[in-house]
């Protein structure tokens, strides 16, 4: 199948006759059945045939060559013993023969910048000395240990019977008072002995008691049969 943009990248090499005989007789053929293509590489052929033509026209004849390396050599000639006097001479009497030209007014600021910044270079240094010079040594004291009292919390536990209230099952229900038992605890008992007899418990010597470390409180709540 013919592509026509494949074969005008091909048109390159036909025209500059890079291709082998038998891909260059391949490619006019096929370019012979494209109008376009055909179009294309005759434009192709002619632009080359005229810059060829240009470049010729251009060129020299024969007979330049011999009188331009003629002239060339009479050139070097000329130009060889001015750079060989020149070598000759030393590299510091060439620094010191040579003169330029440089105002008064702008050699005068020119030194006296070069004295400024050399001042300015060399002030710093005098005071870091003058600063290491006046620094006292200093002499690192030992640590102090420094002792602290803590204190310990003491836990006291208590014991508390708190009386519970249960809640009125009917507000309008009057209540009747109820009677206080009479005390017929053990505790009763030998409190009547003790004011009868003239003192029955006896008292203990707490000099050598000792509180415990932990107090704690212990909370008892009465139930419902302690009540009754």
């Amino acid at each position: 199948m013919h592509d026509c943009r494949t074969l005008e990248e091909r048109l390159v090499d036909l025209v500059f006759d890079e291709l082998d005989t038998d891909e260059k007789l391949h490619l006019l053929a096929e370019v012979e059945t494209c109008a376009g293509c055909l179009r294309e590489y005759r434009s192709m052929t002619s632009s080359l045939l005229v810059f060829d033509e240009a470049v010729e026209a251009s060129a020299p004849d024969e007979s330049y060559w011999p009188v331009h390396q003629a002239m060339l050599r009479r050139r070097l000639e000329e130009v060889t013993p001015h750079a060989t006097a020149q070598s000759r001479e030393s590299f510091w009497k060439r620094i010191f023969t040579t003169k330029l030209p440089v105002p008064v007014p702008v050699a005068a600021a020119l030194v006296l910048a070069l004295l400024v910044s050399s001042v300015l270079a060399l002030r710093p240094s005098t005071k870091e000395a003058a600063t290491t010079t006046q620094l006292p040594t200093v002499v690192k004291a030992s640590p102090e240990i420094i002792e602290v009292p803590v204190y310990r919390e003491k836990v006291v536990t208590r014991t508390v019977y708190v009386e519970k209230k249960m809640p009125e099952k009917n507000a309008t229900r009057p209540r009747t008072p109820v009677s206080k038992p009479e005390e017929t605890t053990l505790t009763a008992r030998h409190a009547e002995k003790a004011s009868g007899q003239g003192g029955f418990f006896t008292q203990a010597n707490l000099t050598d008691f000792q509180p415990a470390d932990e107090m704690r409180i212990r909370v008892i709540k009465r139930s419902n049969s302690d009540e009754n």
